[in-house]
């Protein structure tokens, strides 16, 4: 998806709005694990949802421009929040941050479409979840509470 469609689609996101629990955010989650075994090292058998791997695999390919592009909209995008009086969390700040360079990455062709990490994250934040990673494992926030699920094992996407 183009950089200025995704940035469109998460000034839509009303985060952590998603009325109830839905088993999808856990699908979704899964995906977004299973897109990340191009940069998953063999050795790891479990990633936080955040993980540096992950951070350094998403802004490799990015320019100065690039970045402060990202950092500039990922701004915006929490104060808007801010203004309408959502708390987001953490965690799918970062998220926010790597779908937005994966957009990037997409735009300039260093990034296969159909291998981005950034889709399903970006279909859990418009049903309004968010994500936070705990000891616990990944919690999957939502109006009236959330939903911890285990940090899923790179051997289950083999």
């Amino acid at each position: 998806m183009r950089f200025e469609d995704v940035v469109t689609r998460l000034h839509a996101v009303r985060w952590g709005s998603a009325a109830e629990w839905n088993p999808e955010a856990l699908a979704w989650l899964l995906a977004y694990y299973q897109r990340l075994a191009p940069v998953w090292p063999p050795d790891r058998p479990r990633l936080s949802p955040t993980d540096r791997v992950i951070e350094d695999a998403a802004l490799a390919t990015l320019t100065d421009e690039d970045r402060a592009r990202i950092a500039a909209e990922a701004e915006a995008l929490w104060t808007a929040a801010r203004e309408r009086g959502e708390r987001v969390e953490a965690a799918t700040r970062k998220l926010v941050t790597f779908v937005l360079a994966w957009a990037r990455a997409a735009d300039a062709g260093t990034l296969d479409v159909a291998d981005d990490p950034s889709a399903p994250l970006l279909d859990l934040f418009a049903a309004g979840f968010q994500v936070n990673y705990t000891t616990a494992g990944i919690e999957l926030h939502y109006a009236t509470g959330w939903n911890t699920a285990p940090v899923p094992a790179r051997a289950s996407f083999a």
